[in-house]
């Protein structure tokens, strides 16, 4: 009888650690515990190198009108098809970088990119567009804190982009703050309208 009765906790025991196992990772005791995520976003924190400009990039690409087509360890870094306007397409050539300037000390052929996605643009007088996902995500919050949707429609997310010293964040920024105040007067359209593109963020 006892022997059944160790057998049956034995096997009840061990139907346990499996379940918590199964529910949750193995905690590391040389690894740092952090709390619950505050906000739900794609990053908690801004990118601090060329990587994390990779991964968010990636995980915005389809919201700027973009599909990637190829990522490489050489010059330029990604391939990919970008959307240009209804049903039309232009294939790019992508370097990602932390800070733009960073395209002048790595050295990199102005003819072989289209384009430099950057955290931070800090080169001006740049020949290239940029797309600098830091004041993306900036203008996004902004929006955010007043419960106004960042809305990407058509060719719409060209004004958040710089065009070398052609193109000025001030245009930008007020190309984005007419978009803001016409959506205050008219009624927001569900994220399922056709044709629309939004953040999602939230």
């Amino acid at each position: 009888m006892l022997e059944t009765i160790a057998a049956q906790e034995e096997k009840k025991s061990r139907a346990q650690a499996s379940a918590e196992s199964a529910e949750e990772p193995r905690q590391l005791p040389d690894k740092p515990v952090y709390g619950t995520v505050m906000h739900a976003s794609l990053m908690a924190h801004g990118p601090t190198n060329e990587m994390g400009v990779v991964y968010l990039f990636g995980a915005l690409s389809a919201r700027l009108g973009f599909v990637v087509m190829r990522i490489q360890p050489e010059f330029p870094d990604c391939e990919a098809m970008r959307q240009v306007g209804k049903n039309r397409w232009h294939w790019v050539r992508i370097e990602f970088e932390y800070e733009s300037r960073n395209f002048l000390k790595h050295k990199h052929p102005v003819k072989g990119c289209d384009l430099i996605v950057c955290w931070i643009h800090n080169w001006p007088e740049c020949p290239l567009e940029v797309v600098e996902l830091s004041k993306i995500f900036s203008t996004h919050l902004a929006t955010k804190s007043t419960g106004v949707s960042c809305e990407i429609a058509g060719t719409a997310n060209r004004n958040l982009y710089h065009k070398g010293h052609e193109g000025t964040q001030r245009k930008a920024e007020e190309n984005l703050t007419t978009d803001e105040t016409n959506k205050r007067q008219t009624k927001q359209r569900p994220s399922s309208v056709r044709g629309k593109k939004y953040w999602g963020l939230s």
